[in-house]
């Protein structure tokens, strides 16, 4: 007898994928004779064809989104392991993208103002504590990098989103980020 490995349900749907230890495959169909001897496991087959693997490249997009690698691995069934090796990278591209839009000029200025300075200034006249800022960044698939500042003023906590062109400009995305980084007087 040849001991076979269950690889999931084929690409017709209608049959089983096996694979022997030398690698070659072996299909049979789903009858209802098969599904009867397999009732009792039948939630578990029908589990390896509803799970596919979620690519490294998915895994990442996810990070960089801002889903937490323990939401990631609970949502698509992995070990924790299996997503926490790509949070590094990602990170060190959040870290990135944070720099470039807390050293863009905010205008034309030559002599323009730097946003991370900037938004520090401005919120000090508010009497917020540069301690209470708390700064990050993320993004969907290819879209451009949003920064986001969450911050406590009083008994409350506030926040400011931008976005950082490919450019390397940010442009406010809410009306506090606004406040935060207007540098022209409003027009009358």
């Amino acid at each position: 007898m040849i001991d076979l490995d269950l690889l999931g349900i084929g690409a017709d749907g209608e049959s089983l994928v096996f694979t022997d230890a030398d690698g070659q495959r072996y299909s049979t169909p789903i009858t209802d004779d098969l599904r009867g001897a397999v009732r009792r496991d039948r939630p578990r087959i029908e589990a390896v064809a509803d799970r596919a693997p979620l690519r490294p490249r998915d895994i990442q997009a996810l990070l960089r989104a801002g889903a937490s690698a323990h939401d990631i691995a609970h949502e698509h069934d992995l070990e924790l392991s299996q997503v926490t090796r790509f949070e590094a990278p990602v990170q060190a591209e959040k870290d990135y993208a944070l720099a470039r839009a807390l050293a863009a000029p905010i205008g034309d200025a030559a002599d323009a103002p730097i946003m991370g300075d900037l938004v520090v200034d401005r919120l000090a006249a508010r009497g917020v504590l540069p301690s209470s800022l708390t700064w990050s960044a993320c993004r969907d698939a290819d879209a451009p990098w949003n920064i986001l500042l969450t911050f406590i003023q009083g008994n409350t906590e506030l926040g400011a989103r931008w976005q950082l062109t490919s450019s390397g400009h940010m442009e406010a995305l809410d009306e506090e980020a606004r406040w935060l980084t207007e540098t022209a007087a409003p027009a009358p």
